[in-house]
């Protein structure tokens, strides 16, 4: 399916502009936000992990008296006109952050948010209203444990759009805490092709150890094998048509030759 190429790029951002937000696809902009919060500063996803920087100082402890007990050491929140420029800079952190996820959503999802004073809360909230809680999450996972263990190809499904169908399940299952061993995904993805790669796939399996390879190295050697074979298809395509137009031209001639043949002779017996 073709792609609107300027509304892809706005969706998914770009160096200066964070992805914009999509509630049907939210596994996919989580990401790809934390790799932009990351890419602005990367400090930010440990703000977002533990919440802000705040600036304290310290009161030493004071030590005890014959009338005064033991003051202990204890920290204190500096006022703003204490920050020093430190400070500064680290609070500045989770301004930027908050301000890079508001930029990235809707009004109507930058309303529900927009009262937080945290880049940790807000981002919280929104996996929350997005993600579900834990019992959301769990059956999400289960929906897509699901998916896994009835894949299979579709009817006249291209060897690319398996893979990237496939590929992406893996990841959205890796997503919800859901991991399979390499060897198993790499047989699965064996398994869930059509019945003609299957002597291919037996062939593979008895001449490749697959732990030792990625999915993505399975896929290469699938592609490359399926492109060896188209070649030689339209190589074997063009000697046929090669010959057949060389026989179609000299059975041109042989009849051309013929009827002049002909008007020869007929011209031949009309002399007198």
């Amino acid at each position: 399916m073709a792609l609107n190429t300027n509304t892809n790029y706005y969706d998914n951002g770009s160096l200066s502009k964070p992805p914009r937000f999509s509630k049907d696809n939210f596994s996919l902009w989580k990401n790809r936000m934390m790799l932009f919060l990351e890419g602005a500063d990367p400090t930010i996803p440990e703000y977002i992990e533990n919440g802000p920087y705040e600036p304290v100082r310290i009161i030493v402890a004071v030590p005890a008296t014959s009338t005064t007990e033991v003051v202990p050491e204890r920290y204190v929140v500096k006022e703003i006109r204490q920050w020093s420029d430190e400070d500064k800079k680290k609070v500045g952190i989770d301004a930027r952050a908050k301000t890079i996820i508001s930029m990235a959503l809707s009004d109507k999802v930058f309303h529900s948010i927009m009262h937080l004073k945290t880049s940790k809360e807000m981002w919280e909230t929104i996996c929350v209203q997005y993600e579900g809680a834990t019992e959301i999450q769990e059956t999400r996972k289960i929906n897509l444990v699901r998916q896994y263990e009835s894949f299979i190809a579709g009817k006249n499904e291209s060897l690319s759009d398996v893979h990237q169908r496939f590929n992406c399940l893996i990841i959205d299952l890796r997503t919800v805490g859901r991991t399979y061993s390499n060897s198993k995904v790499l047989t699965k993805f064996l398994e869930c092709l059509p019945e003609s790669w299957d002597n291919y796939s037996i062939c593979l399996k008895l001449t490749k150890d697959l732990n030792s390879l990625s999915l993505s190295t399975l896929y290469g050697i699938f592609l490359n094998y399926e492109q060896s074979n188209l070649l030689k298809k339209n190589l074997v395509k063009d000697s046929k048509d090669s010959k057949s137009t060389h026989v179609a031209l000299v059975s041109s001639e042989i009849i051309l030759n013929l009827r002049i043949y002909q008007t020869l002779i007929f011209q031949s017996s009309m002399s007198p």
